[in-house]
């Protein structure tokens, strides 16, 4: 049964829009055009900041990049439909569209509202409890804080879609609204909507209330706080922020409140088309102005990346025009004697023992030639001129041709669960893959996909796991440079390939589902091929990007000392004598296309998933049901830990912490997919039941 079969045959809705006034059409346009503009610059802007500069991750920018982050997403929801419809008159919008719309728009909604209440508790520590508010705002808990919301907010957009779309709708589908919201939906049906409108208003009251509930004791506590201080520049300064926020919260809230807590008969939709723009358009614009573009500290960020610019154009300017020069600079120091001594041979270069740190002024036309602090030995100071030419791999004195991993447990026990470990995720894998290919009954899409994921889950764990077991149960054996990068690069190109497929797998599910009877039409052998060549592609594609450019840096020490098990980005990052703000913000764009698309992807074929089981009526909904939610519970664990790991600033991240997730997705996640995925599938069991019996009945005769 598809998304598509309503009882009333709906396949699509016409939005009235904010008006039909011709004259009015072109004048929104510009108006709409200009504010959705001003939304996307001020919110990306706003996360392309708080990542360039370093001294912005904290928790409370955290929550702002964030707050951002929704504030876009949600908006491009809604608006671009209704720039569309003031430019074109086209205000048509398909069935599965309109779910699509609820259910982003619904869900980014309800996050932002826990956000906001997360956000007055992080100012509520900052305030009162100014001295623990490092060890209570701990990376783990603002992971909570952040991640919290988004499984509240995807679960009750999901709540909402399913009850609005189990409806019928008979009476009309013009829709009184610039897009799908339920309320306006709720008045089209010829169903019984008592239900839905308890449900409504019970999680709108449970996410108002309770957010509310947090929001106002946060700042009660802050204004006992804020009386308390002696300082009246303090004073000053935080009730400045707390109005700022307390405007937007009660903007935010009060047309929340007076949208969704009223009963639906009394509802005015001119009223509440009104009342929507607000925070569909108007606070998603506000935000970065009211949070972040009044601040101090960003603005100071701001002056600073736009000082870098300016300076880095310059740079290229003076680096053309004088690209005779020599880059490095020795400056002969007078001796204890009075003396001097002029060279540069091997003899004459310092080196690492019997050294000391000095400071040294580097005279020149360089934008860049400021206080170093360089090497001295008898008497010698080594300058570099620049910045730039220090951080060259080419000109670097000390650049190490190995690595050597930290010990990751000295336990025996932990040591023996490892190895037993990796021997049951090479064993559950393999029979799995062999499985598959010698019987004919499991030659089918779902399998095929199957197959090639257990395929991964064994590469990718033989990329790193060896290695580590050898390091664990003997002496600790340096790694080379180039085997460093070969493992990274292979590590991401396998965990990259692994969460596209597991998006592959998601569509999957959804034209099975949602579409029975197209799906041996949709999902043929060419398509499932070309599929998994791309998500493998794709993945070797960004991988040699991100690793090629981590391998320019220059890596300070002889023997620099991973803080990890495997070559891992974020700690291979820590080891640079670089600047690596710019590889800071590839990793995190590489990690939104490979971690954050397919999750959107995944998100949206279990809405319609999830509204296809609704209706089905037999004991195929329980069996579909259960396996989303077995592929459900290991995408979570999947992506949860690796967003964890690479969607954080490298600032805020704790080494320790960061291998212990490590351990999640490079363990336990490939040991669970045989289990979550097949073992607990009747086909695949069956078979492994044949295979065994044939086996025996061969060795018997």
């Amino acid at each position: 049964m598809t998304l598509m079969e309503n009882i009333s045959e709906v396949t699509e809705f016409i939005l009235v829009g904010l008006t039909d006034a011709l004259d009015m059409q072109i004048p929104l346009f510009i108006i709409f055009s200009l504010i959705y503009l001003i939304t996307l610059v001020g919110n990306l802007g706003m996360i392309m900041l708080i990542l360039l500069d370093s001294q912005l991750h904290t928790p409370m920018y955290l929550f702002l990049s964030n707050l951002s982050l929704l504030d876009c997403v949600y908006a491009s929801a809604v608006t671009p439909k209704v720039i569309v419809g003031f430019l074109t008159g086209d205000k048509i919008i398909s069935y599965n569209a309109c779910a699509a719309q609820m259910f982003f728009f619904a869900a980014f909604a309800t996050v932002e509202s826990f956000l906001l209440a997360s956000m007055a508790f992080d100012r509520h520590v900052a305030v009162c409890k100014p001295l623990h508010y490092t060890t209570t705002m701990t990376t783990t808990v603002c992971a909570l804080l952040v991640t919290g919301p988004y499984i509240c907010g995807f679960l009750e957009s999901s709540i909402h879609v399913a009850f609005t779309f189990h409806l019928s709708f008979c009476h009309s589908n013009v829709v009184n609204h610039f897009f799908c919201d339920i309320p306006p939906l709720l008045a089209l049906s010829c169903s019984s909507i008592n239900t839905n409108e308890i449900v409504l208003f019970t999680l709108a009251a449970f996410n108002v209330l309770l957010t509310l509930f947090v929001i106002l004791n946060s700042y009660l506590f802050i204004f006992v706080a804020i009386l308390r201080m002696h300082s009246t520049e303090g004073q000053k300064k935080a009730i400045s922020t707390c109005a700022s926020h307390l405007t937007t919260v009660s903007i935010f809230y009060g047309t929340i409140i007076f949208m969704y807590l009223q009963p639906t008969s009394s509802h005015s939709m001119d009223t509440d088309k009104m009342a929507s723009v607000f925070y569909t358009m108007v606070i998603p614009m506000l935000n970065p102005l009211v949070y972040s573009l009044r601040n101090k500290e960003v603005k100071s960020a701001f002056k600073k990346v736009i000082g870098k610019a300016k300076s880095s154009l310059g740079l290229r300017g003076r680096i053309h025009s004088d690209s005779h020069n020599q880059p490095m600079l020795a400056t002969p120091i007078p001796n204890a004697g009075g003396s001097s001594r002029g060279g540069g041979g091997p003899a004459d270069r310092p080196r690492l023992e019997n050294t000391e740190t000095t400071p040294i002024e580097l005279q020149g036309p360089h934008p860049y030639t400021q206080t170093k602090y360089v090497r001295r030995e008898k008497g010698w100071e080594l300058g570099v001129i620049g910045d730039m030419f220090a951080r060259s791999p080419v000109l670097n004195q000390s650049h190490p041709t190995e690595f050597v991993f930290r010990a990751f447990t000295a336990v025996p026990e932990f040591q023996v669960l490892l190895f037993l470990l990796y021997l049951l995720i090479l064993c559950g894998n393999t029979a799995i893959i062999w499985t598959m290919c010698t019987h004919s009954s499991l030659r089918t899409p779902m399998y095929f996909f199957l197959c090639n994921l257990s395929f991964i889950e064994i590469s990718y764990t033989t990329v790193v796991v060896p290695l580590m077991l050898s390091n664990i149960f003997g002496d600790r054996k340096p790694i080379s440079l180039a085997g460093c990068g070969t493992q990274m690069f292979f590590f991401l190109t396998l965990g990259g390939a692994d969460c596209f497929l597991l998006a592959i797998m998601a569509y999957d599910r959804y034209v099975a589902i949602c579409h029975p009877l197209h799906y041996t039409l949709i999902m043929t052998q060419k398509l499932c091929i070309q599929m998994v060549a791309c998500a493998v592609v794709l993945a070797l594609y960004l991988s040699l990007q991100l690793t090629s450019l981590i391998f320019t840096l220059p890596f300070c020490g002889h023997l620099p000392e991973i803080n990890h098990f495997l070559c891992d980005v974020p700690p291979v990052l820590r080891l640079a004598c670089a600047d690596i703000l710019v590889h800071q913000a590839v990793l995190y764009v590489v990690s939104i296309l490979v971690l954050t698309v397919p999750f959107i992807l995944i998100s949206v074929s279990y809405v319609f998933i999830t509204l296809a089981i609704l209706r089905i009526r037999s004991a195929e909904a329980h069996r579909a049901f259960s396996t989303c939610s077995s592929h459900l519970t290991v995408v979570l664990l999947q992506y949860g830990f690796c967003a964890l790991v690479y969607l954080r600033p490298q600032s805020s991240a704790s080494v320790d912490e960061d291998r212990q997730f490590a351990l999640i997705y490079t363990f336990v996640t490939p040991l669970l997919n045989p289990l979550i995925y097949t073992l607990r599938n009747k086909d695949v069991k069956d078979a492994l039941k044949k295979a065994i019996n044939s086996k025996g009945t061969a060795e018997a005769i």
